[in-house]
């Protein structure tokens, strides 16, 4: 469409604000049907996307150039539960908690000619860029109700992955004016060649329960794995797939305008990674399942 544009302009969207409330069934469990269960809740303020451009016509409107920036996406959840059990004698406190962040900005310009009255056609690049960062951790207290229900035993799993990612991609379109009321639209988006992608991964097991509270006989040596770490680093990748666009419009010229889009994206393919098993999942990040 910016091949129309017969002056210079800036069209912008402001953010706009809202509650938004997800909810994972069964978050914290033990697994089992005997045992109960409870659901996690994630309630946060909902950005929708936004998006700014600037235009630039030349040689009366025939040629146009344009600078854009969309914020394409942006998720964040922040999960967690508790969930109180008695077992083998013993109170436990489980809790779980899952923090999610993932943004994707698109930067680039995009260059529009008018083949004539009717039709005009259109090139965009765009410089992608993705930020992902994902937290889950389960914590086990255990507590003695002799003593005020303050917690005796505690073990910990920490695991982290945090990636920032960048690639390019482009998209062609073209705008058929059928009528001075009803145009018609088709996009074509390539996927992404990759620039750089890097992750890094982070695993903490932490065992503060007394010897006492363990079943079984514990060595003094035992203690030394107790605490455990370890961290990764690795390339990573995000796949943007083909995607094919249409589109249709009808308004009054210079008045108003209602539109109507429709986009279908082209199936992916990945290698599935079996935490369970070692051989394949070493050296690999197994939060990508």
């Amino acid at each position: 469409g910016l091949g129309f544009l017969t002056t210079s302009k800036f069209s912008g969207a402001i953010n706009f604000l809202g509650r938004d409330q997800r909810v994972i069934r069964d978050f914290v469990s033990l697994d089992e049907n005997d045992q109960p269960s409870k659901d996690g809740y994630s309630k946060d303020i909902l950005t929708l996307p936004t998006n700014s451009v600037i235009v630039k016509s030349l040689a009366g409107g025939k040629h146009a150039l344009a600078f854009s920036t969309f914020l394409l996406t942006e998720t964040r959840d922040d999960f967690s539960g508790q969930l109180h059990l008695e077992e083998s004698g013993q109170q436990l406190q489980l809790g779980y908690t899952e923090n999610l962040d993932d943004r994707i900005v698109l930067i680039g310009p995009s260059y529009a000619y008018r083949l004539n009255s009717r039709v005009s056609i259109g090139l965009s690049v765009f410089y992608a860029r993705r930020t992902y960062s994902v937290l889950d951790q389960v914590t086990e207290r255990i507590i003695k109700p002799e003593i005020d229900s303050v917690p005796v035993g505690y073990t910990e799993i920490h695991e982290r992955v945090d990636t920032q990612e960048a690639g390019i991609f482009m998209k062609c379109g073209a705008l058929w004016r059928v009528t001075p009321k009803w145009s018609l639209g088709a996009v074509i988006s390539t996927p992404a060649v990759q620039l750089y992608g890097k992750g890094e991964y982070t695993y903490r097991y932490i065992d503060a329960t007394p010897s006492d509270l363990i079943d079984g006989d514990i060595d003094d040596d035992d203690d030394i794995e107790r605490f455990y770490e370890e961290s990764a680093n690795e390339s990573t990748f995000t796949q943007y797939p083909w995607m094919l666009g249409l589109g249709a419009s009808y308004g009054q010229e210079g008045e108003w305008r209602l539109a109507l889009s429709t986009n279908i994206y082209m199936p992916l393919t990945y290698d599935r990674v079996d935490p369970d098993d070692e051989e394949v999942a070493e050296g690999r990040f197994t939060n990508f399942i």
